[in-house]
């Protein structure tokens, strides 16, 4: 969304000679004009993204209460009827459950609060990154007018400048980001083993970046966007990426805290729409891989000819499983039961493994290349260390 706002501004940014020979209102007036289409269409994507994610929850809680109803159990039924009417009422999802409300309800809800709130962080982000290349033309049209002379105009534009910097849009995003960007990540990683090093939750609907809430910094950029990789609401927790094709990719830099060559754990959830096509899940290329093959086995390897493989069509299509990949020892070992596993929906399931485990020197992270395969992929994590079973189990329970 960001990016179509964006295009808006390129189309208005000319050279100081076009400048001169139009008329300088008319500049102002097409730039204050793309600029508000712009802010139209942010708030556009996100109020539908908003109402995406309020109707998935209603359909889980209309599920939730047929189930109760064909039990008998009427009053569950009528307080999961209270609860969406409440939802409905309501502008953000924070609502006061009615009395008695059972844990699965409450938690559906929490997390459509959730997703509420990411994406008014996610608007506010966009709001204020368009703004300010807004405000940086606007800074290089008072520049040319002054060059040219044209000082009324200069004027006119420094006092766009003064007046979108204090404008209540720009206002009201500060303020959101201000109080809860902090929040954000203590949330999404309570309860979590130790270890994590990279956690992504594809929940906040950014075209160009990928936020770690794990604390360590491992950002990632999007390649590819609206070509072959998409955001969607239907995610196993709220949002997911959508791929589609090898140019479609999360690409994460070379850091210390990924630079794995002994211990780790990769982990994700997938849900995968077509057979017949590799597609990578998690990959450094040179030290560690998480990946799906043409013949549907999961295959974790060390991203030099040693592998650990499930059996065939380990995964089922269009549906979410959770898949881990466990290395339990030091460089050099050769694999075997004991120091390496595949996890599937929190169970081993290794068929063959072959060769020692011989990562080399890190490349760049990255997640979700696929030759014209389809797959959603949703909380992708890194440990810098093997976990247990009970540990994949809390992954898996999320």
């Amino acid at each position: 969304m960001y990016r179509l706002a964006q295009a808006l501004l390129l189309a208005i940014s000319v050279s100081p000679l076009f400048l001169l020979a139009d008329v300088p209102e008319a500049v102002l007036d097409r730039a204050q004009i793309r600029y508000q289409e712009g802010l139209k269409r942010i708030k556009r994507v996100h109020d539908q993204s908003s109402a995406d994610a309020l109707a998935a929850c209603l359909r889980r809680l209309s599920s939730w209460q047929k189930k109760r109803q064909s039990e008998g159990d009427l009053g569950s039924v009528l307080t999961v009827r209270d609860t969406k009417e409440r939802l409905l009422e309501s502008t953000d999802g924070d609502i006061e459950f009615p009395k008695g409300a059972p844990k699965d309800v409450i938690r559906l809800c929490r997390k459509y609060r959730e997703s509420i709130q990411k994406s008014r962080l996610v608007r506010s982000r966009e709001t204020l990154d368009f703004t300010k290349d807004y405000l940086q033309h606007l800074k290089k049209l008072v520049k040319n007018f002054t060059r040219a002379n044209e000082i009324g105009a200069a004027k006119i534009a420094q006092a766009e400048i003064e007046r979108i910097s204090a404008s209540s849009e720009v206002t009201t995003a500060r303020e959101i980001l201000e109080s809860e960007t902090e929040a954000a990540p203590a949330s999404d990683n309570r309860d979590l083993p130790k270890g994590l090093v990279l956690h992504y939750t594809f929940d906040d609907g950014n075209p160009k970046r990928v936020q770690d809430h794990s604390g360590s910094g491992n950002d990632g950029t999007i390649a590819g966007f609206s070509k072959t990789v998409a955001h969607t609401a239907k995610g196993h927790l709220n949002g997911a990426l959508k791929f589609t094709g090898n140019d479609g990719f999360v690409e994460c830099p070379t850091s210390r805290s990924l630079d794995l060559r002994n211990e780790v754990t990769l982990s994700a959830y997938v849900c995968p729409k077509r057979t017949g096509y590799a597609m990578t899940l998690v990959e450094s290329a040179n030290q560690y891989t998480l990946w799906i093959q043409k013949d549907g086995k999961v295959r974790f390897a060390d991203g030099n000819g040693h592998w650990v493989d499930t059996y065939a069509n380990a995964l089922k299509m269009n549906e979410w499983s959770h898949v881990a990949g466990v290395f339990r020892g030091k460089k050099g070992e050769r694999l075997n039961p004991a120091n390496s596993r595949v996890y599937i929906n929190g169970i081993p399931r290794e068929r063959k493994r072959y060769g020692k485990w011989s990562p080399k020197k890190m490349t760049s992270l990255r997640i979700g290349a696929t030759d014209k395969g389809n797959l959603l992929i949703d909380e992708v994590m890194v440990f810098n260390r093997a976990l247990s079973v009970p540990e994949i189990k809390i992954l898996l329970n999320r």
